[in-house]
């Protein structure tokens, strides 16, 4: 069982907590009180990580379908509101999102996707089943060791020390926070979502 307590914080700067790679920390702060929760090694297996993956593009190529549908005129359609206005771009920043920080996770960093290859659904799609392909691939040939090990990582703007099983459940969340914002626009056209666009239970 964790156990939780209020302390002292443990380490004394960012910089000594940055330096002890081998343990990863979460404070909490509740009322100005820290709480210092020590996570176990090697928390998120292989199995773990391709599970909820594999679940969340389930969820995905639904959404994908859905937005097949579409017309040109509603797949580029500004909507006030939104960071990503058009059904388009929200679908490119979902999918390239993937497999740039997967990438990162591997020492690579691409930035030269052009949302102008994708001039339709089709053609997500298809790339949506190679950035599967890839993701379950990285996280099958990654040691438990290293997917849970803090590494300084190279980015578009810098280098930081990431948690690669962290970068694989962030873009599995990313993903569902856009495909809300995309079923938004799709009932804002009255193309509202068919049942069964969250996470699956089933694999």
């Amino acid at each position: 069982m964790l156990r939780c307590a209020v302390a002292k914080p443990r380490f004394a700067n960012q910089r000594e907590l940055d330096e002890t790679g081998g343990e990863s920390w979460i404070r909490h702060y509740t009322h100005g009180a820290p709480y210092n929760i020590p996570m176990a090694k090697n928390i998120y297996s292989k199995d773990v990580l391709l599970d909820i993956h594999s679940r969340t593009h389930v969820s995905i190529r639904k959404l994908l379908k859905h937005c097949a549908e579409l017309t040109d005129k509603q797949l580029y359609k500004k909507h006030k509101g939104f960071g990503h206005p058009t059904v388009h771009s929200q679908l490119f920043h979902i999918l390239v999102a993937e497999y740039y920080w997967v990438k990162v996770a591997q020492g690579i960093v691409d930035v030269n996707i052009n949302p102008k290859d994708f001039p339709a659904v089709k053609d997500y799609q298809t790339y949506h089943r190679k950035n599967i392909k890839a993701t379950a691939e990285y996280i099958k040939k990654t040691s438990v060791t290293e997917l849970n090990t803090p590494q300084m990582l190279k980015t578009y703007r810098s280098r930081k020390k990431l948690v690669p099983a962290h970068l694989i459940l962030r873009v599995t969340t990313h993903a569902f926070q856009h495909q809300g914002q995309i079923l938004a626009m799709c009932r804002l056209m009255d193309h509202p979502s068919p049942p069964g666009m969250d996470i699956t239970l089933k694999p």
